[in-house]
């Protein structure tokens, strides 16, 4: 006699099959496709759609769905939109034609809407089998297909969204909040970025008043995302900041909004670092790992993946070898072999939540200036659920601004991707990888693992130099300076690299006289970093200067000005 208890395990077990060998669930999957459990069920095909994805099958993955398509077993509309939604997906890697798609969506609704009384025979479809508190239950369809009603609506967003149709995408959202009574936070935040999109503050300040007062689900990652945004809008609102540089940036945002996303990271919080309490690297290290280049010639391609029998230090181990072992391709220009080895490693679990593979690609591929791939690379990113610190953010950002100066690309796709990005990846801050590859730091035969202070300030003076660089990009030299004078009379991060870039940017404006001003900083308000080779850049910096002014000022001259 047929049990619902049965199918649950069968179901179960191929979902173990999932974790362990995806190879194993594919082939039990489809041994299952005739089991007369299943012969009404779409549950078998999605996971097949899903087990395709990750062997990277995508020829298969086609096969699967439109074998579900001309299968004659009924699917709600939020299932049917989620299969045609991969088909669209497969049509733009031309594994499908548009043409193909509309015969496989007449016939299903032709075919298989007929049969939704088969749908729960001779059992209920496995979605509505599950585990609660350690016993196995039915969920009634009434719930069922309630929720499901909600995930449907949810994809509608989605598409009208990337159809850029975005009166009815605000429309749909609101109705889902307003009539529906949906909760989700994230319905509120899509509200918020769709409305930044069109400079509708006052429907923005609405919609974050209602999360404010109670008509949302609420957690605390949500509660400082809105916190945060009530502040942006405050202040884009209140026209009198008191604050010069915020006023200057405005305007810039006004000018470019791709720059706008990077220059706004301003306004976040630092990450609280005291560098001077900071030695060398062996104190700033919570790892050693002795590394030899020989070592690489033993392995001809390493495929680690994380390994709960070892060690937390045999792990570090292995990953430093991946991470080696790219380097070395790029190092040695075997550019193709790069490529896909960083592609793989995007999906190896020794860099789940870690951005480093899709940053080493999106290098390469500037350096092979292939815009296309690149952004490829970028969209793929921002839709990881990866979170990218501020300076990550930035620095992808930018990447993105340069590149559609070189092709024409639809600006709304892009729009969408940093409003998926702000909804999901951002929000996971808590989920990135403990041992970022971007701690593993290589000094000659050893490669330390840093400490979690000593990166954030590593970042974060990274991400101060990238919206300065950014400023200088775009022709803004004396918001360049501002931006680096206000950094070095913080004294957070006093470096050389900031003194360093205001002279650049004084030479581009020919003002030597202030440059001068400038290299006299140096020797009497001195960065942190002081080293042989900064006295020395200095040294030359100010002949040349001299040079230009017909001066012949000293550095023992410069250093004796109090």
């Amino acid at each position: 006699m047929a049990n619902y208890i049965d199918k649950y395990k069968i179901k179960n077990q191929g979902l173990k099959f999932e974790k362990e060998e995806p190879e194993k669930a594919i082939e039990y999957y489809k041994e299952l496709l005739t089991h007369e459990y299943f012969i009404n069920d779409f549950w078998l095909y999605r996971r097949l759609v899903l087990m395709y994805k990750k062997t990277k099958e995508f020829d298969k993955k086609t096969e699967i769905i439109k074998t579900f398509f001309r299968s004659g077993i009924y699917c709600n509309n939020h299932q049917f939109l989620w299969f045609r939604n991969k088909l669209r997906i497969l049509s733009e890697k031309n594994y499908i034609t548009p043409e193909e798609i509309d015969s496989l969506t007449n016939y299903f609704k032709t075919h298989s809407l007929i049969n939704e009384e088969k749908a729960n025979t001779p059992l209920p479809i496995a979605d509505r089998i599950k585990k609660r508190n350690g016993e196995i239950i039915v969920i009634s369809k009434e719930k069922y297909d309630k929720k499901q009603k909600q995930y449907e609506y949810e994809v509608k967003c989605s598409e009208l969204n990337r159809q850029q149709r975005y009166d009815e995408y605000i429309e749909l959202l609101n109705y889902m909040i307003d009539d529906l009574g949906y909760r989700r936070y994230g319905y509120f935040q899509k509200l918020c970025v769709a409305y930044r999109r069109f400079n509708d503050y006052d429907n923005e300040l609405r919609i974050i008043n209602k999360y404010m007062n109670g008509e949302s689900a609420r957690t605390k990652v949500s509660d400082e995302w809105f916190e945060k945004r009530l502040k942006d809008v405050e202040k884009i609102i209140n026209p009198n900041s008191s604050n010069k540089e915020l006023n200057e940036i405005k305007t810039l945002k006004e000018e470019n909004k791709y720059l706008s996303k990077r220059i706004s990271e301003l306004e976040d919080k630092k990450p609280n670092v005291n560098y001077q309490k900071i030695s060398d690297l062996d104190e700033k290290s919570i790892y050693e790992i002795p590394f030899n280049i020989d070592d690489l010639n033993l392995v001809k391609y390493p495929d680690y993946e994380y390994d709960s029998t070892l060690n937390e230090f045999k792990n570090l181990k292995r990953k430093n070898i991946l991470i080696q072992y790219g380097r070395f391709l790029t190092q040695n220009k075997q550019t193709n072999d790069a490529i896909k080895f960083y592609k793989n490693l995007c999906d190896n679990t020794y860099f789940s939540n870690d951005w480093y593979p899709y940053r080493q690609l999106t290098i390469i591929y500037d350096k092979k200036k292939d815009y296309h791939a690149n952004l490829s690379n970028i969209k793929d990113l921002f839709h990881s659920n990866i979170y990218l610190n501020r300076y990550q953010h930035v620095w992808f950002s930018e990447k993105i601004r340069r590149i559609l100066e070189k092709v024409n690309v639809n600006e709304n796709e892009i729009e969408e991707w940093f409003e998926y990005y702000e909804t999901h990846g951002a929000l996971n801050e808590k989920e990135s990888n403990k041992f970022l590859a971007d701690k593993f730091v290589k000094l000659n035969d050893r490669v330390f693992i840093i400490t979690d202070e000593y990166f954030n300030y590593r970042q974060e003076s990274y991400a101060l130099e990238e919206i300065g660089r950014i400023y200088e990009r775009v022709g803004n030299y004396e918001l360049a300076i501002s931006h680096y004078e206000k950094i070095i009379a913080e004294k957070e991060y006093p470096l050389f690299k900031f003194y360093q870039r205001i002279c650049f940017c004084l030479e581009k404006l020919k003002d030597y006289n202030r440059e001068l001003d400038a290299i006299e900083l140096y020797y009497t308000d001195p960065p942190m970093d002081v080293s042989e080779y900064s006295d020395e850049w200095f040294e030359k910096r100010l002949k040349k200067v001299n040079k230009k002014l017909n001066t012949d000022y000293t550095v023992d001259e410069l250093k004796s000005i109090s």
